[in-house]
């Protein structure tokens, strides 16, 4: 069942099922004898790979997210809006079925709640500055490229979003990425370091798709702190 609610509501759920700041610490020291640690160059990725997910829709359409609390994914609203059933693949390819989605009804924004605890999960961060180094993770090209990692760059911060890549109109603040993004990407995580500051929604450049549109999360940490 599908069930939509106020951005407040939305912050509270998180709220309530967040991990303090102590046990984030202890979190990040312990080792991660995981696949994505056999696979990448360092516990750093390993732990962004652990922390992202690959979202198969119903009707076949497929996108990407990010565990932000323990059993709650964050992922772009166009991902899961209209679909009544989501198939969350790990990167380890352990797969779960989900079917309950909070909307957010003013941001192109979405909570997916799963029935499944992970040991991975990654906070919201601070304001993105340009020239900041990150991360970006999602499934382009699916299946060929599933969590499919990335550098890259803060390019440029933008207040006012033209229409046609803002379907949703949020208004909210965006940046931009130099970083691969195709269909698949949306709704994956942008991070810096192990906190995730934004979600691929659209890309830009049509030709190679070298830079991402990419919503600004960082404003639901403001609100998670106000809201504890």
């Amino acid at each position: 069942m599908k069930r939509r609610t106020s951005v407040g509501v939305l912050l509270l759920i998180v709220a309530c099922m967040a991990v303090t700041g102590p046990a984030l610490v202890e979190r990040y020291g312990q080792p991660y004898t995981t696949l994505a640690e056999k696979n990448t160059v360092g516990s750093l990725q390993a732990f962004q790979l652990n922390c992202s997910v690959r979202i198969l829709c119903g009707g076949g359409g497929w996108g990407s997210g990010v565990w932000v609390a323990p059993n709650v994914i964050l992922t772009a609203k166009h991902v899961v809006d209209g679909a009544e059933e989501f198939t969350i693949e790990l990167y380890s390819g352990r797969k779960i079925t989900a079917t309950q989605t909070v909307l957010d009804s003013n941001d192109d924004l979405a909570l997916v709640f799963v029935n499944f605890t992970s040991k991975y999960w990654a906070p919201l961060g601070s304001k993105p500055l340009v020239g900041q180094a990150v991360t970006m993770i999602g499934s382009p090209l699916d299946p060929i490229c599933s969590f499919n990692l990335t550098h890259g760059h803060v390019s440029a911060l933008i207040k006012n979003v033209p229409q046609e890549y803002d379907p949703y109109e949020v208004g909210r603040p965006h940046f931009i990425v130099d970083c691969f993004g195709a269909p698949g990407n949306s709704g994956g995580p942008v991070f810096r370091g192990k906190e995730v500051i934004g979600l691929c929604i659209w890309g830009l450049d049509p030709s190679g798709h070298s830079m991402a549109l990419i919503a600004d999360v960082t404003h639901l940490d403001r609100g998670l702190r106000s809201v504890l």
